[in-house]
């Protein structure tokens, strides 16, 4: 489904990084962030979503990155990509799974999962 929307929006000439933006909420985010004019990276961790995702949202509108957020070096990674493509970062979408709400996390598992929203330096 695409959803309708002007190419020179509230958004245009942003750079958008969406974690878990393959399916899902990441998904319905990256495609309305690329209808309002923002280039979008999605990163998720299966390749086939990925792609279907970027079909999607149109060519020219995205870029994805295959990686877990997770994973310290899958976040570099990203971050890297949106780096060699000369573009800085916008708008952070920190939307990949992990499960559970905060309140459920030990101290150390909340640690963990701020530290993988920690992709803009």
């Amino acid at each position: 489904m695409s959803l309708p929307g002007p190419r020179g929006g509230q958004l245009a000439g942003q750079v958008a990084v969406i974690t878990g933006g393959s399916e899902g909420i990441g998904l319905a985010i990256a495609q309305r962030f690329a209808a309002e004019g923002a280039y979008v990276y999605i990163s998720g961790r299966r390749a086939a979503a990925l792609a279907a995702a970027a079909q999607l949202i149109g060519s020219g509108q995205v870029t994805t990155v295959q990686g877990d957020a997770a994973r310290p070096d899958d976040l570099d990674r990203l971050y890297a990509t949106v780096a060699a493509d000369g573009r800085t970062i916008d708008v952070l979408v920190a939307n990949a799974g992990g499960g559970g709400g905060v309140g459920t996390l030990p101290r150390c598992g909340y640690r963990r999962r701020a530290a993988a929203s920690a992709l803009c330096r």
